[in-house]
């Protein structure tokens, strides 16, 4: 048996004689929990918003991700519903540059050889039901106000005014993490990026523009992130 079995089951075997709280029910939280709920580990997980959000967010699920994702039985309800980028088109100040076609001939032992594309709240709702049919539920509108690291444990008071003791406290709350802020030896440093972003939601309803592909627009004033036409 080597070192790194022995590391995994040692820490399996802490974790099944403790509880873990997750913080966060977005994709990362949800993955989690659903890890947990399959090995049979006892844990709770909290979201401070009511409900989930209805903007689309991230978009792409890389090949390798899907891979992941069929390994821990998450990836059924996402294949029915995602589509598939068969390419990606590159522009500079609206002038095509460059294109880039998914062939799924280029390796034989690729499991999923194309990108799927389907917008962040689909994907939460799929990882939601798989967690619902393990047994597990969000708690929703738990927002979390204090994190407190004790010696055996970490106590975490909501704003309902719970206190949770949890030997394991897993911060899945995102960029602006309020775990992450709520221990001020936690560095997280970095330097501001000087760039105008801006994300919006749409439908092309031009007739002409039916395609599977994505499209990257950058310009010397700024840039789009890569969008799938429809």
């Amino acid at each position: 048996m080597s070192s790194r079995t022995i590391d995994v089951l040692g820490t399996l075997y802490l974790l099944r004689n403790s509880n873990v709280l997750v913080v966060g029910a977005g994709p990362v939280g949800l993955v989690l929990a659903n890890e947990l709920a399959r090995y049979g580990l006892s844990y709770r997980i909290v979201e401070k918003i009511p409900t989930r959000s209805t903007w689309s967010k991230a978009l792409m699920i890389t090949s390798r991700t899907m891979s992941i994702l069929e390994d821990v039985g998450l990836h059924e309800e996402i294949l029915s519903k995602g589509t598939v980028a068969e390419g990606l088109d590159f522009h500079f100040n609206h002038r095509p540059i460059a294109s880039v076609t998914m062939n799924s001939n280029t390796d034989p032992t690729i499991r999923y050889p194309f990108p799927f594309v389907l917008p962040q709240p689909d994907v939460e709702e799929a990882f939601e039901n798989v967690l619902n049919k393990r047994g597990g539920k969000i708690e929703r509108e738990a927002e979390v106000v204090k994190v407190d690291p004790l010696k055996d444990y970490v106590e975490v008071t909501l704003e309902t005014g719970e206190v949770v003791r949890a030997k394991y406290v897993v911060g899945c709350d995102g960029a602006h993490s309020f775990v992450r802020h709520s221990q001020p030896e936690w560095k997280f440093e970095g330097r501001p990026v000087n760039v105008l972003w801006a994300q919006c939601d749409g439908t092309i309803t031009d007739q002409r523009v039916h395609t599977a592909r994505a499209a990257g627009f950058v310009g010397i004033t700024g840039s789009c992130p890569p969008i799938l036409h429809s």
